[in-house]
């Protein structure tokens, strides 16, 4: 049997993680910047919450991440018959599925936190995102998958869950960049009146 490179897998997950990371620290200098974030609806910040259902769901996956770590180190196998790279489709699919009924992302934010907190916390997840990313070589990721409770009853490996909370995290800013412009667009009409 050839061996299997599994450069693809490991690149990507690499690739997305330091976009992602990026991306919600220039988002967090702009919001900071525009005051989008003290903007209140249904009493709380919509951006604020939005970043916090985004560490709340990966924490959650964080748990599945660390079980399959230790499966891994340990030598559980339970891949064998399935010994290639990540499909990123896959996850894609589940991610689109519950997010469309609803099953991700329903959770209250304290009301302690503010958007600076927040945006060092998923900092602080991605880090440890690409510390798992570097830890094993390339296939000891897919060695192991594991079902994620509500969301994939299917197992997914170590990859999938990562790429998973990826998704998720560019799902919701998105829905901020929308938020940011719609904002935008009300600030530029009111200067507008004001100034007729």
């Amino acid at each position: 049997m050839a061996l299997i490179p599994f450069e693809k897998t490991k690149a990507t997950v690499e690739k997305e993680l330091n976009k992602t990371y990026a991306k919600i620290l220039a988002f967090s200098e702009q919001l900071e910047n525009d005051h989008i974030h003290q903007r209140i609806i249904d009493g709380q910040p919509p951006i604020i919450r939005m970043f916090y259902n985004c560490y709340q769901f990966n924490s959650s996956l964080i748990g599945v991440v660390n079980q399959i770590v230790e499966a891994v180190e340990v030598g559980e196998i339970n891949n064998i018959d399935n010994y290639t790279e990540s499909d990123f489709f896959f996850t894609r699919t589940i991610f689109a599925l519950h997010n469309d009924h609803g099953t991700i992302n329903t959770v209250k934010v304290p009301d302690i936190l503010e958007l600076d907190e927040i945006v060092h916390l998923l900092q602080k997840q991605i880090r440890y995102f690409c510390f798992i990313n570097d830890l094993f070589p390339e296939d000891f990721g897919v060695n192991y998958r594991k079902p994620i409770k509500g969301i994939a009853d299917i197992p997914l490996d170590l990859y999938q869950v990562i790429h998973l909370c990826l998704l998720n995290m560019k799902e919701q800013m998105e829905k901020i960049s929308i938020q940011q412009e719609i904002f935008n667009t009300l600030q530029d009409t009111k200067k507008r009146k004001e100034t007729a």
